[in-house]
């Protein structure tokens, strides 16, 4: 390998090897759907008592600050009179439905409606992995932007509705939103569909992170500790280690690479895993029993100082040229809209903090903290 001549290249790593360091953690939530959100009370013009509309209307949203307009089919239309609402439901994906309530008062003798407050509820059904990716976007945009609607049919037409949520289920969108899409690009590369799981322990979120990077980066830093080694007590195996310098670069072969996500083996095919500061663990045990030379099999683990080994993979699966629809593509370009959307909001949240109080105070606050000389400092485990 380029660039590793000073380093130690090894073929056929133990298949033990653990592409994680860590034990598994908390577990992640499925999206928290059905979501309803309520905009502040209206001020819009009086329309036409709804009776029906015809099967090829529509409603219409906008979202301030992207480029995002969405046209959604109407299926289900209900005006209740007597509960001064109208409902209609409409259709995002095949799993996922968009129903708008408007609720109002009935006025002049009952010919015309006047809008006084809107709300939205999200709904996802089944485990396909692109409606929940379509219906947490969806949400995510609700909640951070400010939205346009229009129903022609009816004549309703709102803008400037704001729909509230806590940044907390923000957040939570976003992420399930993430988890969706590495899934969908994890689906199509290797041709297995897969679908979005009730919730996903912390080992499967990072297997689920490793296999992305690995179809969608293919040479990328990942997080470890420890890689376990274990070479024949030869006189070639002993000349080899002991003239190797403490810390030194080592590349790891696997021939095939593999990782258990849900189930399932997804191979990433042949890799190499470089540690670029190693040092092997209980190195005088480690050479005086390849010293033997009766060629038994000697076990120990190196270690990587830095915590971070750099991982190849030229063999992953690849997506072909266009593997999502025109819809998906526009909704996963939109990921730097959404973070700079969700950071604005946490800023002005930060900066609402701060109302009232003096410079004084302000500065005393925001300060950065000062620490010791040795502060960056951790303790050396084993």
């Amino acid at each position: 390998m380029s660039g590793m001549s000073s380093g130690l290249l090894i073929n056929g790593a133990p298949p033990t090897y653990p592409l994680w360091s860590g034990a598994a953690s908390a577990e992640q939530s499925r999206l928290g759907l059905p979501v309803t959100m309520t905009s502040p009370t209206l001020r819009s013009d009086l329309i036409a008592t709804p009776s029906s509309i015809s099967s090829e209307s529509s409603a219409q949203l906008l979202f301030a600050g992207t480029d995002i307009q969405l046209e959604l089919p109407i299926f289900d239309f209900r005006f209740l009179r007597e509960d001064c609402q109208i409902i209609a439901k409409t259709a995002l994906t095949r799993g996922a439905v968009l129903c708008i309530r408007v609720v109002g008062s009935v006025v002049a003798g009952g010919s015309e409606f006047r809008p006084e407050q809107i709300g939205v509820q999200v709904e996802a059904s089944g485990d396909d992995a692109s409606t929940y990716f379509v219906a947490s976007t969806l949400v995510a945009l609700m909640a951070l932007t400010e939205v346009g609607l229009r129903v022609p049919a009816i004549g309703l037409s709102c803008d400037r509705l704001r729909f509230d949520l806590p940044l907390k289920e923000i957040g939570q969108h976003l992420s399930t939103r993430e988890t969706a899409y590495k899934l969908i690009v994890i689906g199509e590369a290797t041709g297995n569909g897969l679908d979005f799981p009730p919730r996903l322990t912390g080992q499967e979120v990072k297997t689920l992170n490793f296999i992305y990077r690995a179809i969608v980066h293919r040479t990328f830093d990942w997080p470890l500790t420890t890689y376990p080694l274990e070479v024949a007590a030869t006189a070639e195996e002993f000349a080899k280690w002991n003239g190797l310098k403490q810390p030194a670069s080592m590349t790891f072969l696997e021939n095939d690479l593999t990782a258990e996500l849900m189930g399932r083996q997804i191979s990433i095919g042949k890799s190499s895993l470089v540690l670029k500061e190693a040092v092997i663990k209980d190195r005088e045990r480690f050479l005086s029993e390849l010293a033997v030379g009766d060629g038994h099999p000697v076990t120990t683990v190196v270690r990587a100082l830095d915590g971070r080994e750099t991982v190849e993979c030229p063999e992953a699966p690849r997506l072909s040229p266009n593997p999502l629809p025109a819809e998906q593509e526009a909704l996963i370009r939109l990921k730097p809209v959404l973070c700079r959307l969700l950071a604005n909001r946490y800023n002005s949240l930060a900066a609402s903090t701060l109302e009232g109080l003096t410079d004084e105070e302000k500065a005393a606050i925001t300060a950065r903290p000062q620490l010791s000389e040795d502060a960056h400092m951790i303790a050396d485990e084993d």
